[in-house]
């Protein structure tokens, strides 16, 4: 029951929520109004639903954008697709395309300068200490966008292995884990368009783009690529992608990908939650760690089960150790 008019809206939304992100980390949702059209009220009906399938809070401004969006459909027609939606499971791609639009997937290489610099400082070096004797490390980033953040860190991790003498450098530049080692890293996220992206590792240069931020030595981490398009595009190299991985979750299942993780971030995605859902969220982090892991969260991000981990600060922010017991 596609409805090329509803996809039509559903991309145009995609623009006009970026401006809201900042907004969504603050508003809480509101009954729909007492005089509320029919209209009014299936929009906020499904809101709350957006809500309970993938725990996205449905803001006021949020709300009144998909009024806006939704104005020129029929009434009988929003709400037989509202009928049907609610029929279908969260993985169908209509529930996709509506989520997608209501999120922003803005990233790009090096972002958060001080962050990365404390994950290569300190956090590499807790959680490679504890690993020295299995040699198998692993990482996942849940919310990992179009996989920007996921490949700098791999890029950090692989320099940082390499200047311990845990990795060694070719001929061409590229560096080889010693055989010993193991590295996973998992980049997950709701959106199958942006992992699409992800897993794909290919990305157009230009102004305010992926790689604005990208520090001048991490060009060797790319291949350039012939493109037909007005803007350069370039490829994540092999030897970086192959200890990368993608795949969809959603934050609000009740199993994690992946256990005895030892390291998980979740950055920029707990803006989208309620209390209560961003406890879900890091109730399922926290249970995928495995002891002495760490986690690190957004930095307006409130750490929800203290009891549960050892704080540490850095100068990109705090991090945090999970506790043996």
């Amino acid at each position: 029951m596609s409805n090329p008019r509803l996809d039509e809206l559903l991309a145009g939304l995609r623009d006009s929520t970026r401006a809201l992100s900042a907004l969504q980390a603050k508003d809480r949702a509101a009954p729909a109004p007492a005089a509320a059209t029919a209209k009014q009220q299936a929009v906020h009906e499904l809101m709350l639903d957006v809500e309970r399938h993938f725990g996205i809070h449905p803001s006021p401004q949020v709300e009144n954008k998909l009024n806006r969006a939704f104005q020129a459909m029929p009434d009988h027609v929003l709400r037989e697709w509202l009928d049907y939606l609610r029929g279908q499971p969260g993985d169908h791609p209509e529930w996709v395309s509506l989520v997608e639009s209501l999120t922003v997937h803005e990233t790009y290489f090096g972002r958060d300068k001080p962050m990365l610099d404390m994950m290569t400082e300190s956090v590499f070096q807790h959680v490679l200490e504890r690993k020295k004797d299995s040699r198998r490390l692993t990482i996942w980033s849940a919310g990992c966008s179009t996989g920007e953040e996921v490949y700098s860190i791999c890029m950090l991790l692989l320099e940082t292995l390499l200047a311990a003498g845990l990795a060694g450098e070719s001929g061409n530049g590229e560096i080889m884990l010693d055989p010993a080692w193991n590295i996973d890293i998992l980049g997950t996220d709701i959106s199958g368009q942006v992992i699409r992206v992800a897993n794909a590792g290919t990305y157009a240069h230009f102004n305010m783009g992926s790689f604005r931020s990208l520090p001048r030595q991490h060009w060797r981490f790319f291949e350039s690529m012939e493109v037909a398009s007005a803007s350069e595009h370039y490829r994540v190299k092999n030897f970086v992608r192959r200890h990368v991985r993608f795949q969809r979750h959603n934050l609000m299942s009740r199993q994690a990908p992946g256990m005895g993780i030892d390291l998980v971030m979740c950055r920029n995605v707990m803006i989208y939650f309620n209390d209560e859902k961003k406890a879900q969220a890091q109730a399922l982090l926290t249970e995928a760690l495995r002891p002495e892991g760490v986690l690190m969260l957004g930095g307006t991000d409130v750490l929800l089960y203290p009891d549960r981990y050892q704080r540490n600060f850095g100068k990109g922010g705090a991090w945090y150790v999970k506790k043996s017991t």
